[in-house]
């Protein structure tokens, strides 16, 4: 399913889903690049592929 993200910007509650699986258990690795979040990813897994 495709979302405009722009124009119907997730909800904090649907953020909160996408990314935890419960109080506490984060679902994916989460990595801030300045001021972009970058979810599914690693330091080390970013560095491979962007040098």
């Amino acid at each position: 399913m495709e979302r405009d993200v722009i124009g119907n910007p997730l909800s904090t509650q649907e953020i909160m889903d996408l990314l935890t699986t419960g109080p506490g258990q984060i679902r994916t690795p989460i990595v801030k690049v300045g001021k972009d979040v970058v979810l599914g990813y690693t330091v080390p897994k970013l560095e491979k592929i962007f040098g």
